[in-house]
C-alpha cells in the first residue's frame, strides 16, 4: 500500500518531513513546537504538543547530556490530497501522530563524544 497511490505514494513521494518553524513554551516542561508538514508533495503548517519526560547530565550509552520527550498533533490527510476512502467514510480523515524521542548535547563539529 505505501506504493499505492491512492495512499503515500513512496514511489513518487518517499519522504514525509517535518521542519519546526518556531517553539513556544507553554508550561513547565511543556511546549508547542510549530512546523511545516511535507505529505505527498504538499506542505501544510501543523503544531505538536510536546513534554519533557526525563534528563541526564550523561546519556548512559553516549555519555552526553540528553533530554528525553513525547510529541502528539493531529492532521486531516485530505489537507494533502490523500482522499481515498472519505467517500464513503470507510477510512478516517484525522491522522494522530506521537513521536517519542530525545535530543544529546552536542560537544563540538557536530558530534557527540561517542561519535568522535
Amino acid at each position: 500500500m505505501a506504493n499505492d497511490e491512492r495512499f503515500f505514494n513512496a514511489g513518487e513521494y518517499p519522504t514525509i518531513e517535518f521542519r519546526s518553524t518556531a517553539v513556544e513554551q507553554t508550561g513547565a516542561g511543556k511546549m508547542d513546537i510549530t512546523g511545516d508538514l511535507t505529505l505527498l508533495g504538499k506542505t501544510h503548517p501543523i503544531t505538536l504538543q510536546a513534554e519533557v519526560v526525563g534528563s541526564a547530565s550523561e546519556h548512559p550509552m553516549s555519555a552526553v547530556g540528553a533530554i528525553g520527550f513525547t510529541a502528539t498533533g493531529s492532521f486531516k490527510r485530505s489537507q494533502f490530497g490523500m482522499d481515498y476512502l472519505l467517500t464513503p467514510p470507510l477510512v478516517g480523515d484525522e491522522v494522530t501522530l506521537l513521536f517519542d524521542g530525545e535530543f544529546q548535547q552536542q560537544t563540538g563539529a557536530g558530534e557527540t563524544e561517542a561519535g568522535q
